[in-house]
Order: C-alpha cells, then sequence, then structure tokens
C-alpha cells in the first residue's frame, strides 16, 4: 500500500516548498526559505507550549491542514485578517516567541516574497498588500512589539 505524502507524514517545509514551486515555477528564494523555516519553527514551537500546557501531546493539525490547502502565504493572510487574535500568537508572545508568529514575518519577508510573486506572475500583484502590512504592524504594536526592519 502506498502512502499518499501529506503534511502529516512530510515535512512541513517540503510541502510549502513544493507548493511554492508549483504556484511560482521557480526554485524557492532564500527569503522565501527562510520565512517557512521561521514559520516552522514557529509551529512546533506552539505545539510544544500546548504540549506543556495540557499535559499531553498536541499537534496542530487544523494549521498544518489550511496551510497544505490553501498555501502558507493565505494562511499568513488569513491569521492576520482575523477579527479574534488566534491562541497561536498570544501563547508565542506570552513566551518571547512573537519573531515566529504571522504578524511579525509579514513586515520582516513581505519586500523579498512580493518582488518573487511580481517577477513570477508579470501582472504586478503582490502577495502581501500594503493594508495586510499595515495591519499586522497594528498588531505588533498594540502588543508593545518592535516593528521588524524589512529584509
Amino acid at each position: 500500500m502506498k502512502i499518499k505524502k501529506t503534511i502529516f507524514n512530510t515535512g512541513f517545509s517540503e510541502i510549502v516548498h513544493k507548493r511554492i514551486k508549483r504556484d511560482y515555477s521557480q526554485e524557492v528564494s532564500y527569503a522565501a526559505q527562510k520565512l517557512v523555516a521561521q514559520c516552522e519553527e514557529g509551529l512546533k514551537i506552539y505545539e510544544r507550549i500546548k504540549t506543556e500546557k495540557r499535559r499531553r501531546t498536541i499537534r496542530a493539525i487544523r494549521t498544518r491542514m489550511k496551510i497544505e490547502r490553501d498555501g502558507l502565504f493565505e494562511f499568513m493572510r488569513f491569521v492576520v485578517n482575523r477579527k479574534k487574535k488566534l491562541e497561536g500568537f498570544t501563547l508565542l508572545n506570552e513566551k518571547n516567541y512573537y519573531h515566529l508568529t504571522c504578524e511579525y514575518l509579514i513586515p520582516e519577508f513581505a519586500r523579498n516574497i512580493n518582488e518573487i510573486h511580481i517577477e513570477a506572475s508579470g501582472d504586478g500583484s503582490v502577495v502581501f498588500t500594503d493594508e495586510l502590512i499595515e495591519q499586522a504592524k497594528k498588531i505588533l504594536t498594540d502588543h508593545n512589539i518592535v516593528i521588524p526592519i524589512p529584509r
């Protein structure tokens, strides 16, 4: 019996990189690799914090499924645009891992990711709009987090 590769039995990075390659028909840039690595680290730390808090193994299955289905960039847009903040932001911020949240990573990587998208799509559209970047910055300042310097 052949096991279908999914986000549960394949590395997070491998799934996300394949989706980026499919969407942009190119190799994953260094900036995108760094962004994916930080998102993966944030997800693992979130799962560890939840596991310690509940004293049983907790997997962020819904988050992983949403990323696999919609893609990492769409997931990041979803997180920042929500009216109610997800538990992940709160837990990571409380434990001083705010630098691994979508709200922090969007302003940090938006310029590079948007350049990749513009080059690949050729239509001038961007992945992370100015409004989304401003929303992410507002969330950070509301929580007294210093806005990252764009890469």
